[in-house]
């Protein structure tokens, strides 16, 4: 929420000095959360990393898809709705480049 709180101000902030609103709303907002409930994001370490893509690359296959996925995340940092998204002409290998045009909405069911 925080972090919400803070890109929403700074666009509330660029359109009062752009002049399309004349008050601050966002300034009135205190934000309250329960820091029993808050969670601590996990990242990967290097060398996990290098473990997990070795571990990806030896049973690579056409026919598992979602290891290309987990590949193509790590070494460009996509989001998993544009990778999922991909066409193959969205990719040019003589150029090394992937265009990222499109998105697809991933839904997790809890």
């Amino acid at each position: 929420m925080q972090k919400n709180h803070s890109t929403i101000s700074a666009c509330v902030n660029d359109a009062i000095s752009d002049k399309i609103i004349t008050t601050d709303f966002t300034k009135q907002i205190n934000l309250i959360w329960d820091k029993s409930k808050t969670r601590n994001i996990d990242y990967l370490t290097n060398k996990e990393v290098i473990t997990l893509l070795e571990n990806l690359e030896k049973g690579i296959s056409l026919r598992f898809t979602s290891r290309y996925m987990i590949i193509t995340a790590l070494y460009t940092g996509m989001r998993i709705g544009e990778i999922m998204a991909l066409e193959w002409s969205d990719i040019n290998f003589k150029k090394k480049t992937i265009s990222i045009t499109k998105t697809s909405v991933f839904y997790k069911n809890d």
